[in-house]
């Protein structure tokens, strides 16, 4: 490594970048966000890496993809599970003593992404001021999910991370709510007696902001809105996100309830155990579109074709629609002449929504 005279503190981001060249180890990755604006993946000083004498590579039988810098960032390729809205939780051949579960061999650390909004785009966030978590063995066990749909998906996704941002979209830097604000005041009617005519089902249901939504580490359906007793011919709205925190929406008429669905069970409740009817792509061609126009996972039928004029005209059940919008641009669509769905990203309160 030659010596460039008048670099001052790019000598080391330097010297990093000359080690991932001759090394696949993990653990230049290990050192905690210490000061604000670090969204990259290598360290800007040595004393980065202060409290890192814990941290430990671990070896892989499978061997690593490779990484490297490019015109696009430190380009890696790192299993991913979802922690939080646009937040990933991503898997490091690496442990830390020091921390919990550090002393297990089946431990590994996992960094804390954001995914920006061009979609290969991540950055370095904390999460209740932790850079890093090391969580137990069964957050990674994907094989177990994709048997049972118990557990969590695991993803391995390609991740760019630039050392700085020359514009940085200022929304990024806001907290995000993991869940759905309704709008739309016509869904939560009383009748004359004040009594409620809809049954709201989440985790979490702040009335006064209508605001449905589900902790950090939960994933998949936020909530159900029951109008069966407002006599409208829609009767159940389900919500929530795919593995890309692309918003979905599950519409069903009175039809789409009371017949057979593999969307839901008898009770309304969203059914993962049954077998869908409806033939799956093959791992082949999911390999054919990467990021996030892949179907993850959570796909668990197709979806419904969105035509002109934002019409969805096509139903996969009598009764049934699945939509799925986009995490930036939202969904608006007309289920013929019968209703609009919209949803949109929006500030709240200083807050993203």
């Amino acid at each position: 490594m030659p010596m460039l005279y008048g670099e001052g503190s790019k000598a080391f981001l330097r010297l990093q970048e000359q080690t991932i060249k001759q090394s696949d180890d993990h653990s230049i990755f290990a050192w905690p966000i210490y000061a604000q604006g670090q969204p990259g993946l290598l360290a800007d000083t040595p004393e980065a890496f202060a409290n890192c004498a814990g941290v430990r590579a671990k070896a892989s039988r499978r061997g690593r993809p490779a990484f490297a810098s490019t015109n696009r960032g430190l380009s890696i390729t790192l299993a991913a599970t979802m922690l939080k809205t646009d937040t990933y939780l991503v898997r490091l051949d690496c442990v830390d003593h020091n921390m919990p579960f550090g002393g297990h061999e089946w431990a590994h650390l996992g960094m804390l992404l954001m995914r920006l909004d061009e979609d290969d785009q991540f950055a370095r966030v904390t999460h209740q001021g932790a850079t890093f978590l090391q969580p137990e063995a069964s957050t990674w066990d994907n094989e177990r999910w994709q048997k049972s749909r118990i557990g969590r998906p695991v993803l391995n996704i390609q991740i760019n991370v630039r050392q700085s941002f020359s514009t940085h979209d200022p929304r990024n830097q806001l907290e995000r709510i993991q869940g759905f604000r309704l709008v739309t005041s016509n869904l939560l009617l009383t009748s004359k007696s004040g009594k409620d005519m809809y049954k709201i089902t989440a985790p979490s249901w702040a009335i006064q902001e209508r605001i449905m939504s589900i902790p950090a580490f939960h994933y998949g359906f936020v909530g159900s809105i029951d109008i069966g007793q407002q006599g409208q011919k829609i009767r159940l709205i389900k919500l929530g996100f795919d593995f890309d925190y692309n918003p979905m929406c599950f519409v069903a008429m009175a039809g789409g309830q009371e017949q057979p669905t593999h969307f839901f069970d008898g009770k309304g409740q969203f059914n993962f155990r049954l077998d869908s009817p409806v033939t799956q792509w093959t791992k082949e061609r999911l390999a054919q579109f990467p990021s996030i126009h892949e179907r993850s996972p959570l796909d668990m039928l197709a979806w419904n074709t969105i035509g002109r004029k934002h019409v969805s005209e096509l139903k996969l059940h009598p009764g049934l629609w699945a939509l799925k919008g986009d995490r930036i641009n939202g969904l608006d669509v007309s289920l013929g002449g019968l209703a609009r769905v919209k949803i949109e990203r929006a500030g709240y309160q200083g807050r993203l929504i």
